[in-house]
């Protein structure tokens, strides 16, 4: 999983303020976007050396074997920004 560092993460940032002004989803603390990659056919070498570098950048991306969430969160898995935005209505 890839995620933008905090300090950059501008599409989780207004994809909340959406929510909360045009959705009304007054208790929506926050939004993280996770970009998932699957791949196949490459050795474990090849995709070592590919996380950080083809799928994310260092110095703006945080990668992760596995997605954890606090106590409490609502977690979703949504292909496109259409579907986390009706998700978010269903809040």
């Amino acid at each position: 999983y890839v995620e933008k560092k905090k300090e950059v993460a501008v599409e989780s940032a207004a994809l909340l303020s959406d929510a909360q002004g045009f959705l009304g989803v007054e208790n929506l603390t926050g939004v993280r976007i996770l970009n998932r990659y699957d791949v196949e056919n490459i050795s474990p070498e090849l995709f070592a050396a590919c996380r950080h570098t083809v799928f994310a950048e260092p110095q703006l991306d945080i990668v992760t074997e596995e997605v954890t969430a606090p106590a409490g969160s609502t977690v979703f898995a949504a292909p496109d920004p259409a579907a986390a935005v009706a998700a978010l209505r269903a809040l």
